[in-house]
C-alpha cells in the first residue's frame, strides 16, 4: 500500500557491489598451464553465481509478506516475531525502543516492529497491505467527528479502512491504530488515527 506517512520509520538503504577480475596469461607458459588459468576464473564465476542464487533464496524466505504481517500481535517477543518473519531483520537505532525491519522480496516494501522490553509495542508496514478500497469523500469526512468510535466512522464512511500502523502494544493490546482510506484526490490517502478506540485525528497525505 502506498502512502505518504511513515511515522517513526528509520529507513535503511542497502547497496551491494560485485567486483569481477580477469587475468591475462603470460607468454612462454605451456598450453596446459594456460588452460588451467582459463578454467579457474570460470569455476570462480560459477561459484559466485551459486552464492548469489543461494543468498536470493534466503532473502525470499525471510521476506516480509502480507500473510506474515497478519500473524504479528501486540506484546509478542522479538524471537516470536523473527520466527514468523523467517529472519532476524535489520536492527535500527533508537533511544527508547529497539526497531527491526523486514523487507519484501523486492526490497521496497517492509514491515517494521518496535520493541520495548522485548515486547512488540509498535508495528507498521509499507506496501505490504493491499491498497484501501473504501473512498473517504469530503462529504462523509465532514460527518466524522473527533471522539467517535471506529464502528461509528466505518458506518459513515461505508466500510473499513486498512490498518497501516499500530502502537502502545507492549502490554498485549495495541492502544493506537492508524487506518488508511482512499481519497477523492488521485495519489492521496486519508488517515484516521484512533487512540483507545476513539478517533484522535484525521489527516490527508501530501
Amino acid at each position: 500500500m502506498n502512502f505518504g506517512k511513515l511515522g517513526w520509520v528509520s529507513a535503511t538503504v542497502l547497496g551491494m557491489a560485485v567486483l569481477a577480475g580477469c587475468g591475462e596469461s603470460e607468454g612462454g607458459k605451456s598450453s596446459e598451464s594456460a588452460g588451467a588459468e582459463e578454467t579457474a576464473p570460470k569455476e570462480e564465476k560459477n561459484q559466485e553465481s551459486e552464492n548469489k542464487d543461494a543468498a536470493k533464496a534466503g532473502n525470499e524466505e525471510g521476506a516480509a509478506t502480507l500473510d506474515k504481517f497478519l500473524q504479528l500481535k501486540a506484546g509478542m517477543s522479538y524471537e516470536e516475531i523473527a520466527d514468523i518473519m523467517g529472519s532476524k531483520g535489520e536492527k535500527g537505532t533508537a533511544t527508547e525502543i529497539e526497531i527491526y525491519t523486514w523487507r519484501d522480496s523486492e526490497g521496497f516494501g517492509f514491515v517494521q516492529g518496535g520493541f520495548i522490553d522485548d515486547k512488540l509495542d509498535n508495528l507498521q508496514e509499507f506496501t505490504i497491505q493491499p491498497d484501501p478500497e473504501v473512498t473517504a469523500t469530503e462529504a462523509k469526512l465532514n460527518q466524522v467527528n473527533i471522539g467517535m468510535t471506529y464502528e461509528e466512522t466505518t458506518e459513515i464512511l461505508g466500510g473499513e479502512g486498512v490498518i497501516t500502523q499500530q502502537s502502545g502494544g507492549a502490554e498485549g493490546e495495541f492502544k493506537g491504530t492508524i487506518y488508511v482510506y482512499k481519497s477523492e484526490e488521485e495519489s492521496r490517502n486519508i488517515f484516521l488515527e484512533f487512540q483507545d478506540g476513539k478517533l484522535l485525528s484525521k489527516n490527508k497525505s501530501m
